[in-house]
């Protein structure tokens, strides 16, 4: 009896070790930029009125330093990057001009536009944390680094992870967008349901045949 209670304690305690270890291995998701135009924050990338295209603006942006990556526990997105070459500077009338936008149509991130969900350069938005002081309007370049909690909007989440969450910079000569890339994840390795309950009867099986 001893022994068999001893070998489940110690089944248990390797399923636990093993699930930790898988859930521990998708902690994190690391994200680029990207858009029709190419990987980076482009002009190239807009689409809708008033924005630019790789014609129009050799405006540039992208990830620099630790750029973008979710942490799937605590539910924050921490980011970094930078642009420069903006025409007519940030847009004034924009509440900063430099958000994360939903796009109203699910399914084609690159090809859609949306509402305005966290706005990364201005300090009145409670869920995000802006490393640097905040860009002033009518600036041409700047670096943008910070989070985002996503705490409060937990139903954002699947769409960050599958795509659909797109950056847009405007300027004063494109109030529709200068800049624009659609966070698209590098990878995803979160461990699917499956394998977690694979990895811990795999733990309980051994142990059986041992005892």
């Amino acid at each position: 009896m001893r022994r068999t209670i001893s070998t489940s304690i110690q089944a248990v305690a390797m399923a636990a070790c093993l699930l930790s270890a898988a859930v521990a291995v998708g902690q994190t998701i690391e994200f680029d930029f990207a858009g029709n135009g190419g990987t980076g924050l482009l002009p190239g990338n807009e689409v809708g009125p008033n924005t630019a295209t790789s014609a129009t603006s050799t405006a540039i942006g992208g990830e620099v330093g630790a750029g973008l990556v979710f942490d799937q526990q605590t539910n924050l997105l921490n980011f970094d990057f930078e642009f420069q070459g903006l025409n007519g500077g940030l847009f004034t009338a924009a509440a900063s001009g430099i958000h994360l936008h939903l796009p109203s149509v699910a399914g084609d991130p690159f090809n859609q536009t949306g509402p305005i969900v966290f706005n990364l350069n201005s300090f009145a938005d409670s869920a995000v944390s802006n490393i640097n002081t905040e860009i002033a309007n009518a600036a041409t370049s700047g670096r943008v680094t910070g989070t985002v909690s996503f705490a409060n909007n937990l139903d954002l989440v699947d769409d960050l992870i599958n795509g659909e969450l797109y950056l847009n910079i405007h300027s004063g000569s494109f109030n529709g967008g200068e800049l624009r890339g659609s966070l698209t994840a590098t990878a995803v390795p979160e461990p699917s349901t499956g394998m977690l309950v694979g990895l811990t009867l795999a733990g309980l099986a051994t142990r059986r045949r041992r005892s």
